[in-house]
């Protein structure tokens, strides 16, 4: 009975430490979860193709340009042309590597604070 009682006694001394959530109501809290878990995978299945999608997009331009700089500048038209075969394969290759990481990253940044936006599914762009 004395351990049952020091045990009860430890746990309600140990609430007392936790943080107090000013303004935010626990029933809410709690109604709310399965809202984000079905946010997070939401934004997790539409936004990996689109991280991967607009990624790709991004470094195929960025590759052709730092691959033509090389080859006879970025303003030369025979230069982005011939360098394009690898810079479409090389930004591929990056685009997918990076939007397999940023889709789910974005979606279990913005779940709980901003379930189903743009921004969980990676459709808003970042700064």
């Amino acid at each position: 009975m004395k351990k049952l009682l020091a045990t009860l006694a430890l746990a309600t001394l140990s609430l007392s430490c936790a943080p107090a959530f000013a303004g935010d109501d626990p029933a809410t809290n709690t109604v709310l979860i399965p809202v984000r878990l079905l946010s997070f995978g939401v934004g997790a299945v539409i936004g990996t193709p689109v991280a991967i999608v607009k990624h790709t997009a991004t470094n195929i331009n960025k590759h052709d340009k730092a691959m033509a700089g090389k080859f006879g500048g970025e303003d030369n038209a025979f230069a982005r042309i011939m360098m394009a075969p690898i810079a479409v394969v090389s930004g591929a290759a990056m685009g997918a590597g990076q939007g397999l990481y940023d889709g789910p990253k974005n979606s279990v940044d913005n779940c709980v604070e901003h379930p189903f936006s743009t921004a969980s599914m990676s459709l808003a762009d970042k700064d």
